[in-house]
């Protein structure tokens, strides 16, 4: 016995209507934020979508959507050419290192001249150095700032007039 096909009823359409309606809805409005998320080349989409409400099989739907591709691809290049994707990897490997180096300067096996130096890397990146060494010119003496007014020459003929 074979199955016949029967149309879905009108209360069926309406809910496959408005499943279409949501899903072209999230995909016409993506956060900017994703896209550049993607272009960043830090992590693939399929672990980057979920944080933003994707579903597996909606990551499958946006590698075939292409404005949504165009623009990750937009946003690549806009990265590449002004340099942040550069700064942005070499930001998170730094990020990595730091973690690596404060594990090895707590370690037991460092000597006390490695830990201080550690210690100074670490605060020159967290910027919590003293500010007033920072604050000091080239001979050592704080930097300020100077008011020279001049009022004219020397010899200068200065008429007080009586009014």
């Amino acid at each position: 016995m074979s199955e016949e096909y029967l149309p879905s009823s009108p209360l069926d359409r309406e809910a496959d209507d408005r499943a279409l309606e949501s899903r072209s809805r999230k995909f016409t409005s993506i956060d900017p934020k994703f896209v550049l998320d993607c272009a960043s080349g830090l992590e693939e989409i399929e672990e980057i979508a979920p944080r933003y409400g994707f579903s597996p099989e909606d990551v499958a739907r946006l590698k075939e959507y292409k404005p949504f591709m165009m623009a990750v691809e937009q946003m690549k290049a806009d990265l590449y050419r002004s340099g942040k994707t550069f700064k942005l990897k070499a930001g998170v490997m730094a990020e990595e290192v730091m973690e690596r180096v404060f594990r090895d300067a707590i370690s037991p096996d460092i000597g006390p001249a490695n830990r201080l130096e550690a210690l100074k890397t670490l605060s020159r990146l967290a910027d919590l150095e003293p500010k007033n060494a920072a604050a000091s010119g080239a001979n050592g003496q704080a930097q300020g700032f100077s008011v020279v007014i001049n009022v004219g020459s020397p010899d200068a003929k200065v008429e007080i007039a009586n009014g």
